[in-house]
């Protein structure tokens, strides 16, 4: 699992209750993302009925939940960030916004959020010499990534993110990350 090193117990007890907790909303996340992409399926007529007329009674889609969230988000802009107590937006936090494109990225955090309850931004130590000033922020879809909360703070407990790609031999590889903020620990790698 991890890049050189193997998963203690904890790191494996992590591992398996965020993966269950995120599993069980994924087919909840997806049926909100096809109604917003009208592909749901047809509410008003009977499976049988509708197995009998085959494809002589087409769906119609009238994608209102597009309309709405793209109504809502056209109206959302990005003007800067403030720390809190500052009359004027902090110049240090608009350079690492432009650095990493969250104009469009916050466009795609406000929409996931509102089709499907939430979406995230995490941050992280940026790799490239020269440009360590600048911290990497990318946004991430729910369908990737699964957060459990301190039920009295609301802070972050831990975190997963998962994804996976095609590899040139033709396999799925999928790829997990593990973030502990109690422990202070971050574990990746190919599961």
């Amino acid at each position: 699992m991890a890049v050189g090193g193997v998963p203690s117990q904890v790191d494996r007890q992590w591992i398996n209750r965020l993966i269950l907790a995120h599993n069980y909303e994924l087919p909840e996340l997806w049926r909100l993302l096809e109604y917003y992409e009208g592909r749901q399926r047809l509410s008003y007529m009977h499976p049988e009925l509708q197995a009998t007329l085959d494809e002589r009674v087409r769906q119609v889609v009238i994608n209102w939940p597009r309309l709405v969230v793209d109504a809502l988000e056209e109206r959302i802009d990005l003007q800067g960030f403030r720390l809190g107590g500052q009359p004027a937006n902090d110049t240090e936090l608009d350079h690492v916004a432009q650095y990493n494109d969250l104009d469009a990225g916050y466009q795609q955090a406000h929409v996931t959020a509102m089709v499907m309850k939430r979406a995230y931004a995490i941050v992280g130590a940026n790799p490239r010499p020269g440009e360590a000033k600048y911290p990497l922020v990318t946004i991430e879809s729910p369908l990737e990534v699964h957060v459990e909360l301190d039920p009295a703070t609301k802070r972050v407990v831990a975190a997963i993110k998962r994804r996976h790609d095609l590899a040139p031999d033709g396999a799925i590889r999928h790829y997990l990350t593990l973030i502990c903020t109690t422990t202070g620990w971050a574990l990746g790698g190919v599961i």
